[in-house]
């Protein structure tokens, strides 16, 4: 619970090969519910988003991303 010092958020799509990385809120994670579990265990940081340069094409996408998370994850 209160061990947790940093969130760094990726998301992933499960297919035929595995799992294949992605931006966050483009897979199938369910960043709500890890929204809510950090909030149950009293974690009240910031929450950082790994945007691998081969996940991306251009600085919207970027952004799109940071409005996506910021509402899955009630910031």
């Amino acid at each position: 619970g209160g061990r947790v010092s940093n969130v760094h958020l990726c998301d992933y799509t499960r297919g035929e090969e595995g799992l294949t990385l992605s931006m966050p809120g483009r897979g199938s994670f369910d960043f709500a519910r890890l929204s809510r579990e950090l909030r149950a265990v009293g974690y009240a940081g910031d929450a950082m988003i790994e945007p691998y340069s081969d996940l991306y094409g251009d600085v919207q996408e970027l952004g799109d991303c940071l409005k996506a998370m910021r509402e899955l994850m009630e910031y």
